[in-house]
């Protein structure tokens, strides 16, 4: 059932494999910034190439963090909110630029987005499977599609009410909030961008903010102690490969970094595909850059990760995470 729940790039490891162009994430800083808050900082960045497409204000007027707003209430809608609901909580919050407000309702729009596609892929395997001659193992595979669903069509009663328009704010709401130093939404943003991969054109200025700052969020994440940013930069770098699937530059001394780092604190599933992806890595770099990139990663572990706890990540990687927004699991 997880190569169904695959579909909309919900598993970051098979993106890999898809062919783009994608700039070289800038170099690790040396120290996380944070600002007079005690938020992260977001790394700076140089303007983008083309201001008519990345610099429109509701993106960011500079590409230079700015102070995080203060949120006008402390509400923290439940998870079992529905999105109106907390639309109708954070939006003002979110619209004002703090982090945790604007995170929260990126993510809450990017699921309903995901839902919706995910919803349709199923729907369309599902027709595909009415047309096979009858058998056991197809009436199995219809129950394991429709079991599946079960998750998606929660998210999508959910977001009953929200349009099409609304729903495609979630990666400027993201953005914004890593802007201001949200690490959740560093990571999402990252790791699975709430823009179109069918229509490129619709979403030409996300793209263009992802190209831009995408790199520097995931990095700032992964310093910041994000499991998910980790696991995920330790693929993008052994493969080659950006998490939506652009090339980058391989470079697999990071990644035994961050595979040294990442094996003690990820779940079962995921330690097994880095102990299967080390020794290619290994091999490229020779034993005594290995032994150095090792004792890196565990010191990355060590300054950044030593409260972490042995987390899921390989199930459901891509899928948005509303409450982490808030520093809830």
């Amino acid at each position: 059932m997880r190569k169904v729940l695959a579909v909309g790039a919900l598993c970051v490891v098979a993106a890999l494999l898809a062919i783009a162009l994608w700039p070289q994430p800038p170099a690790a800083p040396s120290s996380i910034p944070r600002n007079e808050l005690g938020r992260v900082v977001a790394p700076a960045s140089p303007p983008p190439s083309s201001p008519s497409v990345v610099a429109a204000p509701p993106v960011s007027e500079s590409p230079a963090p700015q102070p995080a707003a203060l949120p006008t209430s402390h509400v923290v809608p439940p998870r079992t909110a529905s999105v109106r609901d907390v639309l109708a909580a954070l939006k003002k919050d979110a619209d004002a630029g703090v982090p945790e407000a604007a995170c929260r309702v990126g993510a809450e729009l990017a699921r309903c987005q995901q839902a919706k596609q995910v919803l349709a892929s199923m729907d369309r395997q599902l027709a595909t499977l009415a047309r096979m001659p009858a058998s056991p193992a197809l009436e199995r595979q219809q129950a394991m599609t429709r079991a599946g669903a079960e998750r998606y069509e929660e998210y999508a009663e959910a977001c009953a009410g929200i349009d099409d328009a609304t729903e495609g704010a979630a990666w400027r709401y993201l953005f914004r909030a890593a802007q201001a130093g949200s690490v959740s939404a560093m990571a999402q943003f990252a790791v699975n961008p709430p823009l179109s991969r069918e229509d490129i054109e619709r979403d030409l200025e996300g793209w263009a903010a992802y190209r831009q700052y995408g790199p520097g969020f995931l990095e700032a994440a992964v310093r910041a102690g994000d499991v998910r940013a980790l696991y995920t930069a330790m693929f993008s770098a052994g493969a080659g490969m950006s998490p939506t699937g652009a090339r980058v530059t391989p470079d697999p001394y990071r990644a035994i970094v961050y595979g040294t780092a990442a094996l003690p604190i990820v779940d079962s599933e995921s330690q097994r595909m880095i102990r299967n992806f080390m020794p290619r890595l290994q091999a490229q770099v020779g034993q005594e850059q290995a032994d150095l990139a090792r004792r890196e990663g565990e010191e990355l572990r060590r300054r950044s990760f030593a409260s972490s706890p042995n987390t899921l990540v390989s199930s459901y990687m891509g899928e948005p995470r509303p409450m982490e927004c808030h520093g809830v699991r």
